[in-house]
């Protein structure tokens, strides 16, 4: 669904229209994530329309905005009279108990504080998170825990230490600065565009679901991480763009 999201959004910011299909599909896209009720899952297409309202060249962007935020309640709030479900993700968000217990997260967590006294520098190793909490006496059911710690940031902090975190934070926070770069190099090259919005969310999406999430560790994820970066890689090769420019140089090309 946020790939959806994703695809739509950055042909609206790309050529700044979108198709009626186009709309219905996005309605359809961010109800079903709301039906979900995952608040993380909800608030990365919120977030990354956001910030591209603020990097984007549309006329009259902060009318727009509010015209579509008001519209957007609207249709939820009609939309909740006769789906109830709708409203659970609000509720969840409301949940102040369910919060301050971080969806019973913390249980997993823990075992992060363990890790890190133990291995501080140089980690216990890329997907080791499991078998340590296992052999500290996390058990679900009398069975190893298979699925992570759901947070990337704590995981890779202990599995990689100060050293691996401060390398993969690195390559993480590049590629958005790159990406957004890119997008304001090329915004009158629609189709160069398109590839770079949809880029950016694609890493807004994992960079925010891995604070509740385990999307780090997932294959299928890693890839269409990678593929994304990729492409943008691909484009500021074609456009001469580099991280390090500049003011006059910034200038001149924007």
């Amino acid at each position: 669904m946020n790939v959806g999201i994703a695809l739509l959004l950055s042909k609206y910011f790309s050529s700044q229209k979108l198709k009626k299909i186009d709309i219905l599909m996005l309605f359809v896209f961010i109800v079903s994530l709301m039906l979900t009720g995952k608040r993380t899952l909800f608030i990365i297409p919120v977030l990354s329309f956001a910030l591209f309202m603020v990097i984007s060249n549309i006329k009259g962007k902060f009318a727009k905005t509010g015209g579509i935020v008001l519209s957007a309640l609207s249709a939820v709030f009609i939309l909740s009279m006769f789906i109830p479900k709708v409203a659970n993700i609000f509720d969840r968000f409301m949940d102040e108990e369910n919060i301050m217990a971080l969806g019973n997260r913390d249980s997993l967590w823990k075992y992060f504080l363990l890790m890190g006294e133990k291995y501080p520098v140089f980690g216990a190793g890329f997907g080791s998170y499991n078998q340590f909490a296992y052999d500290n006496g996390l058990r679900v059911g009398g069975d190893r825990w298979n699925f992570n710690g759901h947070n990337c940031y704590f995981q890779i902090a202990v599995e990689l230490g100060i050293v691996g975190s401060v390398f993969f934070l690195l390559f993480a926070v590049l590629s958005v600065v790159l990406t957004i770069l890119a997008i304001r190099r090329v915004k009158n090259v629609c189709d160069d565009a398109r590839i770079c919005y949809f880029s950016l969310y694609i890493q807004i999406m994992i960079l925010a679901y891995s604070v509740t999430g385990n999307p780090t560790y997932s294959r299928q994820i890693m890839f269409i991480w990678f593929f994304s970066i990729g492409a943008v890689l691909h484009i500021a090769r074609k456009h001469n763009i580099d991280i390090v420019i500049n003011k006059e140089s910034e200038r001149r090309h924007l």
